[in-house]
């Protein structure tokens, strides 16, 4: 097995330790996340580490990414370290691992700093106006975001981290190997709001807020955020009711068959 190993300049003294990673990594620290991919906490060397696994590679995927497309680990690192240089904060990029085996990629690996910031699917909106405050600081970190030509596709409450000092609200992304570079323009800026799962009142008062800070048109703003809301629910209705539907012929089919 052939590793492609890439480590951030500042984080040389680790490469030992990283080396190992792909032979190591079920042994590494503390699972966090286990779903789709794996997300483990270690500490080496008085450095705290969030070491994430690309698992489920598909068959044509191992394929792409191993000759046609940069892989999930290596677009996280070069993505989170083209954030911080445009003034994004994300947690500092340490290093990528892509493990490639008879010419297909077979695993991948990304390791940051870790953060003790907070996913703001965690915050209490109980407080109505500590919640304004948020939705506030929120609207200006995104006409940032877009301002510096970053469209994250993953924008959701689980990616945007948050933490509070004296009422003032600083935001961390992560899961960043999804990102496109381009002008944000309202169409865009109503989708990338639309991911994010707040309450519908929450919402609104995002978008209006982020219209008035990017000088956009507040009420077309809010027109193609529900017009684009709308079309995703229909989409996913008609996704969800085709899904069932073929479920339902699978399994008449299979009362059927003799076998």
């Amino acid at each position: 097995m052939r590793k492609q190993l890439q480590v951030n300049s500042k984080f040389e003294f680790l490469r030992n330790y990283l080396e190992e990673i792909p032979d190591k990594f079920n042994q590494r620290g503390e699972v966090i996340y286990d779903l789709r991919n794996q997300v483990r906490i270690d500490e080496v060397d008085g450095v705290k580490l969030v070491i994430k696994s690309f698992r489920k590679i598909y068959l044509a995927n191992r394929l792409i990414y191993a000759y046609l497309r940069p892989t999930k680990a290596k677009r996280a690192y070069e993505y989170g370290r083209l954030l911080q240089e445009r003034g994004i904060n994300t947690p500092e990029p340490v290093a990528y691992i892509d493990c490639l085996d008879n010419g297909m990629l077979k695993a991948g690996y990304f390791v940051s700093l870790y953060t003790d910031y907070q996913p703001l699917s965690s915050f209490d909106v109980s407080d109505a106006g500590r919640a304004r405050n948020l939705l506030d600081n929120l609207a200006h970190f995104t006409v940032k975001l877009h301002q510096n030509g970053i469209f994250h596709e993953d924008y959701t409450l689980s990616n945007v981290l948050y933490q509070e000092q004296n009422g003032v609200f600083d935001f961390n992304l992560i899961d960043n190997n999804r990102l496109k570079f381009a002008s944000i323009n309202e169409k865009l800026a109503a989708k990338s709001l639309n991911r994010l799962g707040f309450q519908p009142e929450m919402l609104t008062y995002l978008v209006r807020r982020y219209a008035e800070i990017s000088g956009m048109n507040a009420l077309k703003e809010l027109k193609l955020f529900y017009d684009y809301k709308y079309e995703t629910s229909l989409k996913y209705q008609t996704k969800h009711k085709l899904k069932g539907l073929r479920n339902l012929l699978w399994h008449r089919e299979k009362l059927k068959s003799p076998c």
